[in-house]
């Protein structure tokens, strides 16, 4: 499966978090950027960021320069609640490799 972020703006909805790591010191949802195409878990990758993410939480793909996110596993989603702020001025495309849905 594939999905292509064409929008500014998305929303993922999954089960309940088990551990809220992403709160601010008030609170708050926070912005969690991703700055790394890669599938490899590491800081900045969408899969990391997505893990790491509290309900509510942003997911800024903004900065990315590629074009395409490979998956080579899907990316479980457990929050409630999860925003995904797509770049603006490129379409961008997360992708399962027709093998499996992305989420």
């Amino acid at each position: 499966m594939t999905v292509g972020l064409a929008v500014a703006s998305g929303l993922l909805q999954g089960g309940h978090a088990s551990e809220d790591v992403s709160r601010s010191a008030v609170g708050q949802p926070v912005i969690r950027t991703v700055d790394n195409c890669n599938d490899d878990g590491s800081q900045g990758t969408l899969r990391n960021e997505i893990e790491a993410a509290a309900s509510g939480d942003t997911i800024d793909l903004s900065q990315l320069a590629c074009s395409t996110i490979t998956l080579g596993l899907p990316i479980h989603v457990t929050q409630d609640t999860l925003h995904l702020q797509g770049p603006f001025d490129h379409t961008l495309t997360i992708s399962g490799g027709d093998q499996f849905p992305i989420f």
